[in-house]
């Protein structure tokens, strides 16, 4: 049985890696990263997700952030890189296959 304070210990220690990680690649990479967007953004997004299949929808947010690289992010930035990411994987392997 594990107890509350070894369960919290564990805890500690994992968040302590993880701030370890992020020193050594250095906090600009992290930052880099980061995309924040709105309720709103977020459910447009999971619209646009839903009819790809799972294993697309980790390359739809890649192509999403892609698209976003160097723009300012509102609704209509938002709204088009989505489109075009759900477009290209589209393209690269249908929904409806004959």
């Amino acid at each position: 049985m594990v107890t509350r304070t070894a369960y919290a210990d564990e805890l500690s220690l994992r968040r302590r890696g993880r701030a370890r990680h992020r020193e050594r690649q250095g906090a600009s990479a992290a930052d880099m990263n980061a995309l924040c967007f709105t309720d709103q953004q977020l459910a447009l997004l999971r619209e646009l997700a839903a009819p790809l299949r799972p294993k697309q929808r980790g390359r739809f947010l890649d192509l999403v952030s892609k698209y976003l690289a160097g723009c300012e992010v509102g609704d209509a930035t938002v709204h088009m890189a989505g489109l075009r990411a759900q477009q290209e994987l589209r393209r690269e392997e249908p929904w409806l296959q004959a």
